[in-house]
């Protein structure tokens, strides 16, 4: 089995998922991120607010805060929805939730992103999410 087919595309998840949280969202940003994190000890990596830190928060987020993905990793997963796309919708909803509303009750302006089937893409976040239709 060839290193590709066992990994099976996890480094472009690990990826999308450093920039679903990271503060700068960039592929370049996060390439820098992940060397970070590779570089930083295990120990280290325990700590909310360190984890924070290497992906960019300068507020000292402790153990109680948040972060909301920006959902790239869940529109990489829709097939209506190529990377452009994605990065516009991400522009435009500050979190994975938002969008999630808006594919609930205003799927007409995803089309002004330029997602042509705004129905397909609701269709299936709803079906990622457990959601009736």
């Amino acid at each position: 089995m060839q290193r590709e087919e066992y990994l099976g595309g996890i480094d472009e998840a690990y990826n999308l998922m450093i920039r679903d949280y990271a503060v700068d969202s960039s592929a370049e940003e996060a390439r820098a991120i992940r060397r970070r994190f590779h570089e930083t000890a295990n120990t280290e990596l325990r700590s909310a607010e360190s984890v924070g830190q290497i992906l960019g928060y300068s507020d000292g987020r402790g153990e109680d805060a948040s972060m909301e993905p920006l959902g790239l990793r869940t529109l990489s997963r829709v097939h209506v929805v190529n990377d452009e796309i994605a990065a516009r919708i991400v522009d435009a909803y500050d979190n994975l939730q938002q969008l999630l509303h808006v594919a609930e009750n205003d799927t007409s302006s995803l089309k002004s992103l330029g997602v042509e089937n705004p129905g397909a893409l609701a269709n299936s976040l709803r079906r990622m999410w457990g959601k009736s239709e």
